[in-house]
């Protein structure tokens, strides 16, 4: 019985169960600002997106002609933990041949190709169940509208010539 006792006192107290549904945003993503830059010498595009509330996934298309588009996916790197924002990033090589093109990790699209691209970033709700909201980006990017698999966009950027001199643009807040 004193045993008994003993294993009973001893016990854990019980501790309600994490629903996980916590106090979180449930309100889509919106785009606060996007940055691109192409390093000629390290042949690679890098792209970041900062979003008002958290994201499940962003995704840029590129495109010259709207024949030949390309899809590559941006993961979030860093995240407010009440879900107030969220940054999402990506790398993308310039692949020395056409054959070497692996969507998500190497692009055809070279650093001098920005003055004739058109390009669409999207951010997805986190449930992935739909793109909540997109700029698209450069002379060409009417050229995506009507791309199998790329959501319509009517927030148009235009980039200045210095920036596609430069061969980098930001528009809007840089994350956190």
């Amino acid at each position: 019985m004193i045993l008994l006792a003993l294993l009973l006192g001893c016990r854990p107290e019980a501790r309600p169960v994490d629903s996980g549904a916590g106090p979180f945003p449930d309100a889509p993503p919106s785009l606060l600002g996007v940055a691109l830059a192409c390093d000629p010498e390290a042949g690679a595009w890098g792209f970041q997106l900062h979003t008002e509330g958290w994201s499940g996934l962003g995704r840029i298309w590129m495109t010259t002609d709207g024949t030949i588009t390309e899809a590559h996916d941006l993961r979030s790197v860093a995240a407010d933990p009440r879900g107030g924002w969220d940054c999402l990033q990506g790398t993308i090589g310039v692949a020395a041949d056409l054959r070497d093109v692996v969507e998500g990790s190497t692009t055809r699209f070279r650093c001098d190709a920005l003055p004739r691209m058109g390009l669409r970033v999207a951010v997805a709700d986190t449930g992935l169940r739909a793109w909540a909201d997109c700029r698209s980006l450069g002379q060409a990017a009417g050229q995506l509208d009507g791309v199998d698999g790329v959501p319509p966009c009517e927030a148009q950027v235009e980039l200045s010539a210095a920036q596609l001199e430069a061969g980098a643009a930001s528009i809007g807040e840089a994350c956190p």
